[in-house]
């Protein structure tokens, strides 16, 4: 779920924070996005797919990106992974058992914002 959108400290750019639902491995994640990407906005319910290879467009996700993973630190039972996309820096925490990803690989991340129904 979003927590929170705040612009960083370069122009243009804004920081997303997620936080993990309950049952989730992932804890948190940081991520910045320019203002054209920006999709995001505070309690949007977001599902996150990683993978280690290409992950296909379709009605699926609303934002793909490709990282390079450059560190990987576990920290009080958490895993975090350093990552960056175009440039743009992105930090997923997750919990120590679902850590896969070797430092200086690539990983795919697929977006979608749940839509409300009712």
């Amino acid at each position: 779920m979003v927590d929170k959108v705040e612009p960083s400290e370069v122009a243009g750019v804004f920081v997303v924070y997620f936080k993990g639902l309950e049952g989730s491995p992932l804890v948190e994640m940081k991520l910045e996005l320019p203002r054209q990407l920006l999709m995001f906005k505070k309690g949007d319910k977001v599902t996150l797919e990683l993978a280690e290879s290409p992950i296909s467009w379709g009605e699926k996700s609303d934002l793909h990106l490709r990282a390079r993973i450059f560190g990987l630190k576990p920290i009080e039972g958490v895993s975090i992974l350093y990552a960056s996309a175009g440039g743009l820096q992105l930090r997923l925490s997750f919990k120590e058992s679902s850590q896969r990803f070797q430092s200086l690989s690539k990983v795919y991340i697929a977006f979608k914002i749940m839509k409300e129904t009712g």
